[in-house]
């Protein structure tokens, strides 16, 4: 392909959470692009918060380095540019004003980067996340450039979606040469929303690490002999009084929970007291395998705001499949069952699943596997982003 592409993310690119993006961006490397992965919004009051993965101390070293951000493989470059934004726009007099402010700085500095390094794409893909804000701008600079929206968590389904993130995500609907949701149900709870759409609006859904999975692997350290574990393994912090409530239910149990949001002190307080509840913050995506292959229930225990992102089948749910798992879910919406996952939306009927499900034992899903790699995904958005420039 040969050509310059800006991708923006939420995510930095050396990070222990794994997603669609890393995979776009991996896979534009490997067709011949030069990329640069725009991290989007490093803030610092967020660059000392412990409170979320994309900001640990690995990531943070690289963000404050005396290069302003950036780090370079062959083929891609890394920019993370801290932002003075603050948290509770809304409720705070004049914050809307500062934080454009602190936008319109940051947006500065990409331009300077820009013209230090003569960077002009051909090509932009975001995702839903605060470069949204920046969409006119890039179009006005850039207007011969083609447009990928990655709706990965619609804004829509957000628990509390800004008013000028709900009506930036709506510009970029209208006017994105591709946009790809990672479910059918994501893009017809749009539709509903913004359509009649054409066939530039389509489905892509997010792969997983299918070979990892493949290989058996040995339990972790942490995991008890002869003993019942229910594990989570995520980046979406898990509805803590479920979890509370199974270990309460089953105090000869184990309960992991990985996730790189940390609890609050008050459920931390709880977890000391229950005793049998394991919390780690976070894991690399190579780990993953050890901790599902080798637990007796996975459980996918969100929150109820949750419901209205319409994550359908993601990759949580596959990895746990593919491992062969029962699988127990609390607010994961529709279109689960269907593959044999154990959906709930009680904490009591969530508790009482995971209980029965802890004597199953394997379990098989009819499902081919080989549909949801990594490999397939970036072969498949490769093919669709090339269809792109045959239309020029």
């Amino acid at each position: 392909m040969g050509k310059k592409v800006l991708v923006l993310s939420y995510h930095n690119w050396i990070t222990k959470r794994w997603g669609g993006l890393h995979s776009i961006g991996e896979a534009l490397v490997e067709d011949g692009c030069s990329v640069l992965f725009w991290s989007l919004t490093r803030t610092y009051w967020g660059a000392f918060s412990s409170r979320d993965e994309r900001l640990r101390w690995e990531n943070l070293k690289g963000i404050l380095n005396p290069q302003r951000g950036k780090t370079r493989e062959p083929g891609l470059t890394n920019l993370a540019l801290l932002s003075w934004e603050m948290i509770g726009e809304r409720r705070i007099p004049g914050m809307v004003w500062f934080n454009d402010w602190a936008r319109g700085r940051v947006w500065k500095r990409f331009l300077r980067y820009l013209k230090e390094e003569e960077f002009a794409p051909d090509l932009i893909v975001l995702e839903s996340c605060e470069g949204l804000y920046y969409f006119e701008r890039l179009k006005e600079l850039f207007p011969e450039a083609k447009v990928v929206y990655r709706v990965s968590d619609p804004i829509l389904g957000w628990a509390y979606p800004r008013p000028l993130m709900v009506d930036a995500e709506k510009g970029v609907l209208e006017k994105a040469d591709l946009v790809l949701f990672t479910s059918q149900l994501r893009k017809e709870k749009y539709k509903k929303f913004y359509g009649p759409w054409d066939g530039r609006v389509q489905v892509l859904a997010n792969g997983m690490d299918l070979e990892g999975f493949q290989t058996p692997h040995s339990p972790p350290n942490l995991f008890p002999e002869k003993r019942r574990i229910y594990c989570y393994v995520g980046a979406t912090e898990p509805c803590w009084e479920a979890v509370l409530a199974l270990a309460r239910q089953d105090p000869l149990a184990l309960v992991v929970v990985v996730c790189p949001v940390s609890p609050s002190g008050r459920v931390k307080g709880a977890i000391r007291r229950v005793k049998n509840i394991v919390f780690q913050d976070g894991i690399s995506p190579k780990e993953v395998p050890s901790y599902l292959q080798n637990c007796s229930v996975v459980i996918v225990p969100y929150k109820e705001w949750l419901i209205k992102a319409e994550r359908g089948l993601h990759s949580k749910i596959l990895q746990a499949m593919v491992s062969g798992k029962p699988i127990v879910a609390l607010n994961t919406g529709e279109g689960l069952e269907e593959f044999g996952v154990c959906v709930t939306s009680r904490v009591e009927d969530f508790v009482s699943q995971a209980l029965q499900a802890g004597g199953e034992g394997v379990k098989e899903y009819p499902l081919d596997f080989t549909l949801y790699s990594w490999t397939r995904f970036k072969e498949e958005f490769l093919r669709r982003v090339h269809a792109l420039g045959r239309e020029r």
